[in-house]
Formats: structure tokens, sequence, C-alpha cells
């Protein structure tokens, strides 16, 4: 086992070294390379928006697997089912 730790650390200090000599070769250009990719409040943005997407998800996914159990239960018909989901996506009016 400690030879394969040993491994690990020796593979990620060679990549770390060449690393380094590719930054201290390239200088300032690198620094400016670096700034173009610096646009934290863009990135907490697309993250805020990607976790809600995902709590959307969620929520939307528990529900459908609440109805599907409906349907294995025989609580509701598979025609119900179908009608209810297309009712809630609004593809078709609802008429009472």
């Amino acid at each position: 086992m400690l030879g394969y730790k040993r491994r690990e650390f020796s593979s990620l200090t060679k990549w770390f070294f060449s690393f380094m000599q590719l930054r201290r070769h390239f200088g300032a250009e690198w620094a400016m390379r670096e700034k173009e990719f610096d646009h934290t409040e863009k990135l907490e943005a697309f993250a805020a928006r990607k976790v809600d997407e995902l709590d959307k998800y969620d929520k939307a996914s528990e529900k459908m697997e609440e109805k599907k159990a409906l349907v294995d239960s025989e609580n509701i018909t598979k025609q119900e089912f179908i009608a209810n989901a297309l009712i809630e996506a609004g593809s078709i009016s609802h008429f009472s």
C-alpha cells in the first residue's frame, strides 16, 4: 500500500513541477490568460442557477415517482396518469 502512495505522490510531484516550469516559462502571458478565466461572479451565478434547476428537477422527479407508485398500486390507470401529465405540462386544456 505504501508503494502505491509513493507512486501516486511521485506522479503528482512530476505533474506539479512540470506545471510550474510551464508557468514560469510563460510568465506575464500566463497571468493574463488566467485573468481571462477569472469570472467569479458569472461562475457563481451559473452554479446557483444549476443548483436551482437541480432542486426543481428533484421535486418534479419526486412527484413523478409518487404518481408512478399510484399507477403501480393500481390506484389510477395509465390513461389517467398520462392525462394528468399532459394537463400539468399545459399540453391540453382541462375542462371541468
